[in-house]
């Protein structure tokens, strides 16, 4: 990312629309979101088996976070924060242990109930904009809803 006078999503977002206009990726969609410390790809239109040489080639051309792209690999699929995470929050992580007791159980519940009174005005992502072909579905339509996407709430 070069280009000072812009900041650093500015300088995210400006690779990715010159990424997505390449005619390798002709046929394809992608949707831009904005994430606390960066920025979210949905890619639309094709589906990418996870840790095929395809999709490697396709997270290292949009700058992926390299963690993100290994574990992708690792784990063989896709994944996305869909709420926000506690200590943006100003909530304490609770340490999950398994199994547990009945009074362990019931602090987990406990802290759920407090971490989802707590996010409600929260968004794990926004919706910037969609770049070439698209198209939307139930999976798109989840994550949107569950992310906050299309609110004006704080990011965390």
């Amino acid at each position: 990312f070069g280009d000072k006078s812009l900041t650093k999503k500015e300088q995210m977002l400006e690779m990715i629309e010159q990424q997505a206009s390449r005619s390798a990726y002709e046929g394809l969609g992608f949707r831009v979101y904005e994430t606390h410390s960066g920025m979210r790809l949905i890619v639309t239109g094709r589906k990418f088996a996870a840790g095929s040489d395809e999709s490697r080639k396709l997270l290292h051309a949009f700058n992926s976070d390299p963690l993100y792209a290994m574990l992708c690999v690792k784990q063989q699929c896709y994944r996305v924060r869909l709420t926000p995470k506690p200590h943006r929050i100003q909530l304490k992580a609770h340490r999950v242990h398994y199994p547990r007791t009945d009074e362990e159980q019931q602090a987990v519940e406990q802290w759920i109930e407090g971490y989802e009174k707590a996010s409600e005005g929260f968004a794990s992502c926004l919706f910037v904009k969609a770049l070439g072909r698209q198209s939307r579905g139930e999976i798109i339509e989840y994550h949107d809803r569950m992310t906050g996407a299309h609110t004006s709430m704080k990011l965390a």
